[in-house]
């Protein structure tokens, strides 16, 4: 809500600053400033006179009451307002004149006093505005809905907004609308539609659109019914451009009328829909989920929008199954891969059927991350089981071995294979107790130390066991007692260790192994079953570290135990095998750990040395990470890489597992590692950032030695603990439990303070945020370092010190008693033009307030902005003296000057008057900035002329700069001539400037002109500009350009045909219009006139017309003749380029053509024919077979767009390579194209299809079938990984069985590829071994150029 003073106005007699008090009548004294008769003491403002009462100040004569008709008594009575509000700072003056307002309502003197208000200046009428506003005269706000004034303006509408049309009626409104600037249309307009106005709006909105045109109406539109916006939206969808308030009332209506458009688009448009649209589409999705995906599934054209996958909770939430098919989709891979956590999260507790397709989809897309994020959400008894799933296979991870069945791989890798709910119920019931019992056992044992202790078990599982962790603590919340205790037993709570925590994470271990052991026997149990036991193989796969880390400990430990087996035996490196090593128990792997950290090379030693570090911090044993710290007091004698990298493995190992006894450890490693001579910035890096995250933590806990070494070791890095970030405790803290944490840091506070040294406190300020206002401590030491710190010290202690809200404003009357120049720091000026406005007369003297914080000597003035309406008008007057006086001191530098008079401007009364003054100085720089701040004065419309009267100087780019927003406040009816005269330079209108405007000024005019001025105004300006003898091109190009926005009118139309077959500048400002910029009515007209564009003789014209041409094909029937014509042409040599480019967009707008209603068909055909025809250039030294190259491009066009935009281009190329296949010398053009128009996503038997016909393309072309395999390897190895594994080892399969030498090398291909993607699954090493024996010996080559494992 505005105040009725924040941008003041009118003049005002200078006058003295008062302190607290304004003088009475004859000198007598008043309380708070107001006035009495005689010099009679009164409180606030209720004088006596011979013992006479008056009610709230009304004041006697000598003891005669006076009327309020007289114009002597009611200046009285705002007299004695003004003098009563004047001391005041801006809340109480607004709250006491909100209590006079209604006190004088009551006794029937409000209208006189707003009348006497209105008659005096800008100030005083504003105060009106609040006054009628508090008293309930919402007549006089009314008629005060367009005020020129924009703080009586906004209190007007906010009555009306508030009130309704009780307080201010609809047909006050509706006035209001008529010559309204467009500033004031549009604030009109939201009032309208937050008021609910919705029989005012629905009778608005056509007249409105009328003359207004559809942008203005889309405005109303959110206002409307329900019948109305349903008629209304087909015509001014396109001119929405906030949807929110749309969306919110009507989204059935929106999503209708999206469903329809989409639905008749041809799909090239529907991206271009997508782009401009998805935000209506995506703010419905909360309450319309179900519509939402069924838009997206039927009519989503690639990867989703990003409005729309910002939205994906809404949609998970409501509708997850739905969600996952549409994530599942190919075209969606990058999607579901940049999932971010709470979305998984959502997904994971809703448990959809889709789940381990998801899984299975991330593994396919080859994205580790992705999977870990995926199983991090998920709790840690289902990890092991779902990843199982994900990998197509069920495992005995105990011995490694793997259950492989050809036709159940098949299946399931198809998605096609049931998994046993049952069985796998039974697993994770018998999981989820135990977890229950082990769980609770240990809550009931948790004290006030659980936060840590939480976190290092959420360490133990990789930094993702929050959702276990927070499970347990909510069972412990709602009083689950298990094993008879109860979580509110003190006893239990202080019977808690780190060491029994540990003790029953390994108890949890233990029954995630028993359960996930089970799940994995039924799964097993589930893949072998009926099988032969031959087809169980050792599993050979290799699990990204991503994974590994956030599989249960017991899956970890197995399968870094196989890999690290694995790894020896086929002879990897040490580091290869040292990182599947660092994941076993710490006693299994420390031999061969240590052993690596005394290797004798020093990069080796960098290398091991963060393996073991991050093994024990697996372990979650804080005695093995401290018995750890003290072997690693070796360092000292290390190499910087070493040190560095054992130290950023500590800063990276979560601060719970420190404990006080790893104290002296951690402080030796530090010192050595500071006073080393070869010391780098990454090893201090590293320490600061283990330091820190140690007091972030255990800030918490109280865990003294380490806070003391925490605090030692910032003081050595930076001489003071620096600018340490304490990270959000406020957001990790316990209520209460601040206190607990000043607390521990207490000391060091306290020894800080006495080094002056306060930015502990600092940090621990920022930290705590709003709590940190709760303890008057914490707030002692921050006023002990604005008393006794540095400058620097205090100013950053100030703004902590401010920021409790309660207290600010009393404590800035403090601070400036303490120090007066305090008045100049941000915090201050803030408060002190915002709210202490009392206290403002302090900066706005002649002499700037000097002292601790301002030099003297030092140029300053006071700061200006939106806060200036809140000022009394003699601290505005004194601000603008002062700023007028630095604008005129030739002492200060340009810059300074400039600044002065660009503050001045938002001066309410004031600015205007002294900006005005540098308008016409020979200084440039100061004349151009007030050119450029006449456009921020309280009334900028009032400038537009001086503005626009440098449109032809050189002044001119900065005035027309400044004249766009000016004329946003003019009305309309004034506006059209200003405009006129800028755009006549024969002088017809009155405000033509000096000189004939420049063309730049032309330009924006006609922006001006079609954006402000009413729809046929404008048009008529347009045309009569377009038409305008001499006129330059570029502003007719502009005249056409912003035309298409007044298509309403025939004097738009007949700009833009004269446009359409005039100079090339026009055509090409026709041909920028896209079909999604008009209304659905005027298309096919406007397609029309893309069509004449194109009857042309100019090459360059023609070849951006033709690919308008196709843009707007499903309006222009005759679209495809001029493109075919154009193509087949051998004697355009200019444009045929072009022209086949947009033969191919045309037919992506209408893919479902039939073979005899082709045009790329004719094409291809006519242009095939010519080249057999005899007698044609052939290898002539300026043409080369024309025809055959022409089909050459658009066989290479064809396959790009195939590849690139397969939904709407695959059918047409494959009908064109079907074609093409037919004429012996277009094979290799039949075969380019149809291997990029394979559907690599499809189902086994359609791809095998494909895949043998395109084989038999090559049966005489050996070297051709080499590069067509060559083609299809490069699909496939996409990022997007196209192919499910089930039907490429068909595909591979039958291919083989076929014994021909295209079909083996296809097949050699998809071996490759694939075998590559399973890490050589058993079915893709059967095949490897086939095709090795095959009967061509290309084949047998490139099977054995292929290896499963590096010797």
């Amino acid at each position: 809500m505005v105040n009725a003073s924040e941008a003041h106005r009118g003049p005002e007699p200078p006058r003295a600053p008062q302190a607290h008090g304004a003088p009475g009548a004859d000198g007598g004294s008043e309380a708070h400033g107001v006035p009495g008769a005689d010099g009679g003491a009164q409180a606030h403002g209720v004088p006596g006179a011979h013992g006479g009462s008056e009610a709230h100040g009304a004041p006697g004569a000598d003891g005669g009451a006076q009327t309020l008709g007289a114009p002597d008594s009611r200046r009285a009575l705002v007299d004695e307002l003004l003098a009563a509000l004047d001391p005041l700072p801006f809340p109480r003056r607004m709250r006491e004149l909100a209590g006079r307002a209604r006190a004088a309502s009551a006794e029937g003197r409000l209208g006189a006093l707003i009348e006497e208000l209105e008659r005096r200046g800008t100030y005083e009428r504003r105060l009106a505005a609040v006054a009628a506003a508090a008293g309930g005269r919402t007549g006089h706000l009314a008629a005060r809905l367009a005020d020129p004034d924009p703080v009586v303006r906004h209190r007007a509408l906010d009555t009306a907004r508030r009130g309704g049309p009780g307080a201010v009626p609809d047909a006050a409104l509706e006035a209001a609308f008529e010559d309204a600037p467009a500033t004031v249309r549009r604030e009109l307009a939201r009032t309208v539609v937050a008021g609910r106005r919705t029989a005012l709006a629905d009778r608005l909105i056509e007249p409105f659109r009328e003359r207004w045109g559809d942008g203005e109406a889309a405005r109303l539109l959110p206002g409307c019914g329900a019948e109305t916006v349903a008629r209304l939206l087909p015509g001014l969808f396109h001119a929405v451009r906030g949807w929110r308030p749309l969306v919110s009332r009507h989204p059935v209506a929106v999503l209708d009328e999206a469903a329809r458009q989409l639905a008749a688009l041809p799909a090239p448009l529907r991206a271009d829909w997508w782009t401009r649209y998805a935000p209506c589409v995506a703010l419905a999705a909360p309450v319309e989920p179900e519509r939402v995906l069924e838009l997206l599934e039927d009519y989503g054209q690639g990867p989703l929008p990003t409005p729309v996958r910002a939205r994906l909770s809404a949609l998970v939430a409501a509708e997850p199954s739905g969600t996952l098919r549409l994530l599942l989709a190919p075209e969606h891979s990058g999607t579901r891969r940049r999932l971010d956590r709470a979305v998984l999260r959502r997904i994971v507790r809703a448990d959809p059927p889709e789940l381990a397709e998801l899984g299975r989809a991330l593994r396919h897309d080859g994205d580790a991350d992705a999977l870990a994020r995926l199983l991090s959400a998920l709790p840690p008894a289902r990890r092991s089981a779902f990843y199982d799933r994900a990998m197509d296979r069920a495992t005995d991870w105990a011995t490694g071995r793997t259950a492989y069945d050809q036709a159940t791989y098949d299946q399931t890798i198809d998605g096609r294979t049931a998994y046993d709910q049952a069985a796998y119920g039974q697993a994770a019931d018998r999981v989820t107790e135990d977890r229950v019992t082990e769980d609770r056992v240990t809550e009931d044992r948790v004290t006030e130390d659980r936060v840590a202790h939480d976190r290092v078990a959420h360490d133990r599982v990789a930094h993702d066991r929050v959702a276990h962790d927070r499970a347990v603590h909510d069972r412990a919340v709602h009083g689950r007692a298990t094993f008879g205790q109860s979580t509110d037993d003190p006893a239990a709570h202080g019977r808690a260790t780190f060491g029994q925590l540990t003790d029953d994470r390994a108890a949890y271990d233990r029954a995630t192994d028993d359960g996930a052991t089970v799940h994995n026997q039924a799964a097993a149990g589930q893949a072998t079953h009926g099988r032969d036991s031959d087809h169980a193989v050792v599993d050979h796969s290799v699990i990204e570290p991503a994974v590994l880390e956030v599989l249960p400990r017991p899956r970890r430990q197995a399968e870094a135990r196989r890999m690290a087996v694995q790894a020896r035996e086929r002879g990897a490196p040490w580091t290869t095998v040292l990182e599947s090593v660092a994941h076993l128990p710490v006693e299994e792997a420390r031999q061969e750990l240590e052993g690596a950290v005394r290797r004798s090379s020093a990069e080796d030693r960098a290398l091991a040395h963060p393996l073991l570090i991050r093994c024990v911090a697996r372990s979650g044993d804080p005695d093995a990470l401290t018995e750890l710290l003290r072997r690693l007091e070796r360092l000292r004698n290390e190499q910087d890489p070493v040190r560095s990298a054992a130290l950023g493995a500590l800063a990276r190992t979560h601060p719970a597992l420190f404990t006080d006894d790893a104290a002296e450890q951690l402080d030796r490693i530090a010192a050595d590692a500071i006073s080393a001579r070869d010391s780098s910035s990454a090893t201090r890096q590293a320490l600061r950032h283990l330091a820190v995250a140690l007091l972030r933590e255990h800030a918490v806990t109280g865990r003294r030695q380490l806070l003391g070494w925490a605090l030692r070791t910032l003081t050595r890095l930076a001489g003071s603990v620096g600018a340490a970030d304490l990270g959000r405790l406020d957001h990790q803290l316990r209520r209460g439990q601040e206190q607990a944490v000043f607390e521990a840091l207490r000391p060091w506070l306290e020894a800080g303070a006495e080094r002056v040294d306060h930015e502990l406190t600092f940090a621990l300020a920022r930290s705590l945020g709003r709590r940190a206002h709760t303890l008057p401590e914490l707030q002692e030491l921050l006023w002990q370092a604005i008393s006794f710190g540095s400058d620097a010290t205090a100013r950053t202690a100030i703004g902590l010190w401010l920021e409790p809200p309660a207290e600010r404003d009393a404590r800035v009357a403090e601070l400036l008693a303490h120090e007066p120049s305090a008045a100049v720091l941000p915090p201050v000026l803030a408060v002190l033009t915002r709210r202490r406005t009392d206290l403002l007369d302090l900066v706005l003297g002649d002499t700037p307030p000097y002292g601790r914080f301002l030099t003297p000597g030092t140029h300053w003035t006071p700061p200006t902005g939106r806060d200036t309406g809140r000022w009394l008008p003699r601290q505005q007057a004194a601000a603008a003296r002062v700023l007028d006086r630095a604008a005129a001191d030739t002492s200060l530098r340009p810059g300074q000057r400039a600044a002065a008079v660009a503050d001045a401007a938002p001066i309410p009364g004031h600015g205007a008057a002294t900006v005005r003054t540098w308008t016409d100085t020979d200084d440039v720089v100061l004349a151009e900035t007030a050119l450029a701040a006449l456009a921020r004065t309280d009334r900028p419309g009032d400038a537009l002329p001086v503005l626009f009267a440098h449109a032809g100087g050189d002044r001119a780019r900065v005035a027309m700069y400044a004249a766009t927003r000016a004329s946003r406040y003019v009305e309309p009816s004034r506006l059209g001539w200003l405009v006129r005269g800028v755009l006549a330079p024969d002088g017809v209108a009155t405000a033509v400037p000096p000189v004939p405007a420049k063309v730049t000024s032309r330009k924006e005019a006609v922006r001006l002109a079609a954006t402000l001025l009413p729809v046929a105004d404008a048009a008529a300006l347009l045309a009569d500009a377009f038409e305008l003898p001499g006129q330059h091109p570029d502003v007719q190009a502009a005249c056409v350009a912003f035309g298409t926005g007044l298509l309403d009118t025939k004097r738009a139309w007949e700009l833009l045909t004269a446009a359409a077959s005039g100079r090339r500048e026009l055509r090409h400002a026709v041909l920028r219009t896209r079909p999604l910029d008009l209304a659905e009515a005027h298309r096919g007209r406007y397609a029309q006139l893309i069509h004449a564009v194109c009857d042309t003789d100019d090459p360059e014209v023609a070849a951006a017309g033709y690919g308008a041409l196709a843009r707007w094909s499903p309006w222009a029937p005759d679209a495809a003749a001029v493109l075919v014509a154009a193509v087949t042409d051998l004697g355009n040599r200019a444009s045929w380029r072009p022209a086949a480019d947009a033969l191919l967009e045309l037919m992506a707008a209408a893919p479902d053509g039939s073979p005899g209603d082709n045009p790329l068909a004719w094409a291809l055909a006519a242009l095939a024919t010519a080249d057999a025809r005899p007698g044609g250039p052939d290898a002539e030294p300026d043409r080369d077979r024309p025809a055959h190259r022409r089909i050459r491009h658009l066989a290479d066009r064809l396959a790009t767009l195939a590849r690139m935009r397969p939904r709407v281009t695959r059918r047409t190329a494959r009908a064109a390579g079907e074609l093409l296949a037919g004429y012996e010398t277009f094979v290799q053009e039949a075969a380019h194209v149809l291997v990029n128009a394979l559907d690599l996503d499809s189902r086994p038997g359609p791809l095998t299809a494909a895949l043998a016909r395109l084989a038999r393309l090559h049966t005489t072309r050996p070297a051709l079938a080499v590069r067509t395999a060559d083609a299809l390897r490069r699909r496939l190895n996409t990022a997007a990984r196209p192919g499910s594994d089930a039907a490429l080892l068909r595909a591979a399969r039958e291919l083989d069985e076929d014994g021909g030498h295209a079909s083996g090398l296809f097949a050699a291909t998809l071996t490759e590829v694939a075998g590559a993607r399973t890490d050589w699954a058993e079915p893709w090493r059967e095949r490897l071994r086939t095709l090795r024996g095959h009967p061509h010996a290309d084949v047998r080559d490139a099977a054995l150029r292929l290896t499963t494992t590096v010797e």
